[in-house]
């Protein structure tokens, strides 16, 4: 893995995890970046439309809080790079009500209700709830942990 482009090989990383819960061999890794790579070649764009698509239609299939977009990275030499950008909870219901033209509404904390919060939330994490399952949770009860 040392000839790889190391900001590719961390995102390659980073994709390998959220789906493989075992260590990858480094020519998973190497097919992944060349993935990657293709994916940012001249003319690739809507492949990249395509991977937002599929992602956001599977997301919803699964009932996950997940939002994919298409974003942009500005490179050290000025360049931008395209990528597909995955966005969970609050971060993906409002890039939805932003795609869907609605204005987004931000909650401030009274004090103390930040500490409170926390405290309930550290009883779901001791019991072993998934991310996913703590914000189907608070979807249901109406945002009442």
């Amino acid at each position: 893995m040392a000839e790889a482009n190391p900001d590719l090989l961390a995102r390659a990383i980073e994709r390998w995890v959220h789906v493989k819960p075992y260590l990858p061999k480094a020519s998973e890794l190497h097919a992944i970046i060349e993935d990657m790579q293709a994916a940012q070649a001249p003319g690739a764009f809507c492949d990249l439309e395509r991977m937002v698509e599929d992602g956001n239609r599977e997301a919803r299939a699964k009932g996950m809080d997940w939002f994919f977009r298409i974003a942009v990275r500005h490179m050290p030499d000025g360049s931008r790079q395209r990528y597909v950008e995955r966005l969970e909870g609050w971060r993906a219901e409002e890039a939805r009500r932003t795609d869907a033209g609605e204005r987004s509404g931000y909650w401030k904390p009274e004090p103390g209700e930040v500490e409170d919060i926390n405290i309930r939330v550290s009883r779901f994490v001791s019991e072993g709830w998934s991310q996913h399952e703590f914000n189907e949770h608070v979807r249901r009860t109406g945002g009442n942990i």
